[in-house]
């Protein structure tokens, strides 16, 4: 190799080096809000007079999470039965606990689909635009009509 294509390749490896140190330094910081905080921020504005808290047990039952394990989980979940609206909001102890969130709320998207496709398709479709959100130490997930607006706000809580 000539002196000039080994120049031009170090400085390509440099390049990449510094790409990917940019890219895993462009981390959201963490949000030290309380999650009653970031949760009443992410549902003001939108009508949710249906929804119900629900507690630690519900929260198990429904989707396979340990309360315990998180600094803090809200989970609201529509009163009606032939609804899918539901929004939980979790604050992580560990940014390795993204993974294992993702994962089981794609398994309860994916379930709740098999469900609600043969007898209620717009509860189907709302499924389809379901919004699993995480930034930093906290996650959102939500499926409604609003499921945007909630993302929106709930990112703009976490500023």
């Amino acid at each position: 190799m000539s002196k000039r294509t080994i120049t031009i390749l170090r400085y390509v490896f440099f390049a990449l080096i510094i790409g990917v140190l940019a890219m895993n330094l462009h981390q959201p910081a963490d949000c030290n809000k309380s999650v009653n905080t970031v949760t009443k921020q992410t549902m003001a504005s939108v009508n949710t007079k249906s929804l119900e808290q629900q507690n630690n047990q519900e929260i198990k039952r429904f989707l396979q999470l340990d309360a315990s394990m998180y600094d803090g989980i809200v989970y609201y979940k529509d009163s009606d039965t032939m609804k899918a609206d539901e929004l939980l909001i979790v604050k992580f102890k560990d940014h390795s606990q993204a993974e294992d969130f993702n994962d089981k709320m794609q398994t309860r998207i994916d379930s709740q689909k098999k469900i609600f496709a043969g007898y209620a398709p717009k509860e189907a479709d709302k499924l389809d635009a379901a919004v699993v959100d995480v930034r930093a130490n906290y996650a959102l997930y939500a499926v409604s009509k609003n499921a945007d607006t909630f993302d929106q706000q709930f990112r703009a809580a976490l500023k």
